[in-house]
């Protein structure tokens, strides 16, 4: 499967040790959509502006993502804040877990995220896909059809937030099942490191806490940078 990063303009010291952890993943071409930095090399790029929120940029990067023929169906989307720390092979599907103990915890968070994860699950409710439901909303790897990815999208523009938890949507359409994991993001320096396969990392921490891990593990430059 292809590896599709969505990206923002600008150096990216993230997107430089995300690429260089690739090395512990099986996987195909490497795809960019949005921006790219100058150093980068290998991969094919398809330039997109960064118009409106980052929220809707993204959605705007995947669905050009599902709409290349020459990106592979399926296809693996990655964050340019995500390492795979160890080997893992092939990426399976990731989740966090049911959306109903989510609701129920998530009951009085006022935030963005948590507008966009009751606005989601009243979607789904409506469309009879919240029973059962699991959560895809970790920063994890996430393995994208097409088709289903298409239809979270078309779905995701009737929900008010711009904060819509389009992950889930497309599980939920999907039929996904997969693998329940922990979300890995590291957000602030007083968090303990996570552990295991896998790491993301908060804007607040990359540069004291995260970087200097990344650059000790993985100090040689991958063939996705340029001489």
């Amino acid at each position: 499967m292809d590896t599709v990063y969505v990206c923002r303009d600008g150096d990216n010291p993230e997107l430089r040790y995300s690429l260089r952890t690739l090395a512990n993943v099986e996987h195909d071409r490497v795809w960019i959509f949005g921006g790219a930095p100058a150093w980068i090399a290998g991969v094919t790029h398809q330039k997109r502006m960064q118009g409106g929120s980052p929220y809707s940029s993204t959605r705007g990067h995947i669905g050009a993502a599902c709409n290349t023929p020459e990106v592979s169906d399926p296809f693996v989307l990655w964050n340019d804040d995500f390492y795979a720390m160890h080997p893992v092979g092939n990426v399976p599907l990731y989740h966090r877990g049911p959306m109903e103990p989510l609701l129920e915890k998530y009951a009085k968070v006022k935030t963005p995220w948590g507008k966009g994860l009751f606005e989601t699950a009243a979607l789904m409710r409506k469309r009879g896909l919240l029973a059962g439901a699991m959560s895809y909303d970790v920063h994890l790897p996430l393995v994208v059809h097409k088709a289903e990815m298409r239809e979270a999208l078309r779905l995701a523009k009737s929900v008010s937030t711009d904060a819509v938890h389009l992950r889930t949507l497309y599980g939920a359409l999907a039929g996904c099942d997969g693998v329940e994991h922990d979300d890995p993001k590291l957000m602030r320096r007083s968090d303990p490191f996570p552990r295991g396969a896998w790491l993301s990392s908060g804007n607040d921490v990359f540069r004291s806490t995260v970087e200097p891990v990344l650059r000790y593990l993985f100090p040689d430059k991958s063939h996705y940078e340029k001489e």
